[in-house]
C-alpha cells in the first residue's frame, strides 16, 4: 500500500471514529440530525445550518434534514443553508438557487410516521401553495432529487 492510499485510509478511518463519538468536523455546524438517531431516543435540539461548498460538491446537515450536493452540481463556491421554520417546513438557501445536476434532500419523518407513510412538497409561490415532488423511502424518512432551492417539507400522507 503506498503512502498517498495510507493517508486516505488513515482520514477515512479517522472521519468514522469522529461520526461515531458523535463529533462535527465541521465546527460551525454541531449536527444533532434525526436521520441518524436510533428510534427511542429524545428529539434533538433544532438547529440552522451553514456551510460554504464549491464545485467538488458536500452536504450541509441539521436537525433531521440533509442537502447533500453532488461533485459539479455548483460553478462556484456557494453558502448553503438550511433554515427551520416554524410550521415545520425548512428553507433551503440561497432561495432560488439552480444546479447543474440535481442535489438529494433527505428529509426524517414526522414522529411516529412511516417513510412509506410519507411525501415531500415544496411550496411554489406562484401558485401559493404546496406541490408534491418525487421522492422515495429511506429508513428514517425520506429522499428527493431537486434542481433548485425553495422551502420544503415532508408530512403524512394521512395528514
Amino acid at each position: 500500500m503506498n503512502t498517498r492510499n495510507r493517508s486516505t485510509t488513515a482520514f477515512g478511518a479517522a472521519v468514522l471514529v469522529l461520526l461515531s463519538l458523535g463529533c462535527s468536523i465541521d465546527a460551525e455546524v454541531q449536527s444533532t440530525s434525526p436521520l441518524a438517531t436510533p428510534q427511542g431516543l429524545a428529539e434533538p435540539v433544532v438547529r440552522d445550518a451553514s456551510k460554504l461548498i464549491g464545485p467538488g460538491g458536500g452536504f450541509v446537515e441539521s436537525s433531521g434534514v440533509l442537502v447533500e450536493i453532488p461533485p459539479g452540481a455548483l460553478l462556484v463556491e456557494t453558502q448553503i443553508a438550511i433554515r427551520h421554520q416554524a410550521d415545520g417546513s425548512v428553507d433551503l438557501l440561497p432561495d432560488g438557487q439552480q444546479f447543474n445536476i440535481p442535489v438529494l434532500l433527505h428529509l426524517a419523518s414526522p414522529p411516529g410516521s412511516a417513510p412509506v407513510a410519507c411525501t415531500i412538497q415544496w411550496y411554489d409561490p406562484a401558485r401559493g401553495r404546496w406541490v408534491l415532488i418525487a421522492s422515495s423511502p429511506e429508513p428514517l424518512g425520506r429522499v428527493a432529487p431537486l434542481t433548485h432551492f425553495s422551502f420544503y417539507r415532508i408530512t403524512s400522507v394521512a395528514e
